[in-house]
């Protein structure tokens, strides 16, 4: 006589249902939150990417008269060094008029 369990796939196929790894049960250390890495993308974000974001975005932020919002501490170190505004001067023309 044949019995039938419902429960558990017979034969191989509940060996391998019960192998599997579970992810939300593991007995591993959840990740976590980790303070440096913010600090560093953060930093990352306002040493590079926000100097680097005035040829792009310089244009539309002259249309909408919020350059000297966002730009403001970028024009003011351009005034205050020379070589800051020879840089900053050089990048702009390479995005155009």
């Amino acid at each position: 006589m044949i019995r039938w369990n419902f429960g558990e796939p017979p034969g191989f196929l509940a060996a391998a249902r019960r192998s599997r790894y579970n992810r939300g049960m593991s007995d591993e250390a959840k990740r976590r939150w980790r303070p440096w890495a913010w600090i560093g993308w953060t930093l990352f974000a306002l040493l590079v990417l926000y100097p680097l974001s005035i040829g792009p975005f310089g244009r539309f932020a002259i249309r909408h008269n919020v350059y000297e919002a966002i730009y403001g501490p970028i024009e003011w170190a351009g005034r205050r060094y020379d070589p800051v505004f020879n840089v900053v001067k050089w990048y702009v023309d390479l995005w155009g008029d």
